[in-house]
């Protein structure tokens, strides 16, 4: 019809939102609301659109020199970390992460990075209220809930990769089993590996 597909349209958007979630890690805490959504507008609708097109559009560079990526395993998490990086790299550590933190010296360099601020602005809390608030937030920490978490995302991973291979039935049920297959036995080398 030259419409777009909406199921095609969700399935995308689901891994461009996947993007803009890896950015949101990596800004936590150090950027505000507004910066926050203006990244992640730049990462889904300019970025991602484009550097998916290189890789699963049959006209795209990478497509035609063979490239391979199942479930967005390359495009979608290197453009979420790549634009992450970005932002971290101009934003600085997050404050009081590193008590003896010491920036460039180099003038260039701090300002490609944006180092605006003193040293002493990174390394921690200063007042009372900072201190009132850093305690609080320290104490809000849960590992039920960071458990919790975990076992949502691992079993959307369930849905999200074998969901992936498009062909749930027939032929690609062999596929989908050896995806699920895979998926467990990388989260359960990811865990062995935290531990």
């Amino acid at each position: 019809h030259g419409l777009v597909d909406p199921i095609f349209f969700v399935f995308q958007w689901s891994f461009a939102a996947t993007a803009s979630t890896i950015d949101s890690g990596a800004c936590a805490e150090r950027v505000d609301l507004y910066a926050y959504v203006l990244l992640s507008a730049v990462t889904t609708g300019v970025i991602y659109p484009i550097v998916c097109h290189w890789g699963w559009h049959p006209d795209g560079w990478l497509y035609e020199m063979g490239f391979v990526d199942f479930a967005g395993s390359s495009l979608v998490h290197s453009v979420g970390g790549v634009s992450a990086l970005v932002c971290v790299l101009m934003v600085g550590p997050r404050i009081g992460r590193f008590p003896d933190y010491k920036g460039s010296k180099n003038k260039w360099m701090r300002w490609l990075f944006r180092q605006k601020y003193s040293d002493n602005y990174f390394r921690g809390v200063f007042t009372e209220t900072e201190e009132s608030i850093a305690d609080t937030n320290v104490g809000s920490r849960d590992p039920s809930q960071a458990l919790f978490g975990t076992f949502l995302l691992w079993v959307a991973w369930y849905s999200f990769n074998c969901g992936s291979t498009v062909q749930i039935s027939g032929a690609g049920a062999d596929l989908v089993g050896n995806v699920a297959i895979t998926t467990t036995l990388s989260s359960c080398f990811a865990g062995a590996t935290v531990c």
